[in-house]
């Protein structure tokens, strides 16, 4: 009698984890599986809508597709009490993909992705941008943070090394953290935190206490962003975060961490600078 959860329906049952198997060893390659954190749907909606943004099209029609027949097959079952044959579908899935691939090739034109870019926060607010980088083989991660205010004036930024993290999540949790402790040192009020993961930005907004292995980190942030007057926590794409992404990359090939107050770094002149001048023609 329990409702089934959208991760137990299309990834987590016996039925939709051997159709990903099969889908796996035909194209002799890992999709992309939500982690443990997505059993809630709305954090699971969250993760799928960034997947679709930062993998490749073939990938994100494997999804899409795969995802699409799990759903027919399942109302077909509910409304007409017939049982999904996964054998069927793995080949229907397979042939969708096959027959989408033959019309791309015949195209003499792609249609680009959209791209987002860099915009100035509201009057009289600032806005800090985070990113996080992540070294999987050796458990290392970085942040990049960067302050502008209303008028896209730099204003702070920091690149922070980070010795022993679990995850590139954890990585980008604990760039946002940082991101806190810069508007604290501008004594910031009014505050746009800006990040291009939409798993931390899930966690944040969940009101329930988060039992995750980076649990204790995403309780502290909720606790530091709450502690501002006025703040706006906000998903953006990766090419409207180019800056923090810079910091976090500088940060993880240097193994170090640094921090600017008033006046930019160098490296960052051209950016800052294209930032402000896209969103001046926007």
């Amino acid at each position: 009698n329990r409702e089934e959860s959208l991760f137990h329906r299309f990834w987590d049952c016996p039925f939709a984890r051997w159709i990903w198997q099969k889908l796996e060893e035909h194209r002799g390659e890992d999709i992309p599986q939500p982690p443990a954190e997505c059993r809630n749907n709305k954090i699971l909606s969250v993760w799928l809508l960034d997947q679709l943004s930062i993998q490749t099209q073939e990938v994100s029609l494997v999804l899409l597709v795969t995802i699409y027949i799990m759903w027919s097959a399942r109302n077909d079952a509910r409304n007409q009490q017939i049982p999904g044959n996964p054998d069927r579908m793995v080949e229907r899935i397979l042939f969708l993909l096959e027959e989408w691939a033959s019309l791309f090739e015949k195209s003499d034109h792609t249609v680009p992705s959209p791209t987002m870019h860099w915009r100035l926060p509201e009057s009289g607010w600032i806005k800090l941008n985070s990113d996080g980088g992540f070294a999987a083989d050796e458990q290392m991660g970085s942040g990049g943070v960067i302050a502008r205010n209303d008028r896209g004036e730099f204003m702070g930024a920091s690149r922070i090394f980070f010795r022993e993290v679990l995850s590139a999540t954890h990585a980008e949790a604990l760039a946002c953290l940082e991101a806190t402790r810069v508007g604290a040192r501008l004594a910031a009020t009014r505050v746009v935190f800006e990040t291009d993961s939409a798993e931390v930005v899930s966690l944040v907004m969940n009101k329930s206490f988060d039992r995750s292995e980076i649990g204790p980190v995403i309780q502290e942030l909720k606790r530091r962003i709450q502690s501002f007057q006025d703040f706006k926590l906000i998903w953006t794409r990766r090419s409207a975060n180019k800056v923090a992404h810079r910091l976090a990359k500088e940060s993880l090939n240097a193994r170090a961490s640094s921090s600017w107050i008033v006046s930019a770094p160098e490296f960052l002149f051209s950016l800052l600078s294209e930032d402000c001048n896209l969103d001046a023609v926007i």
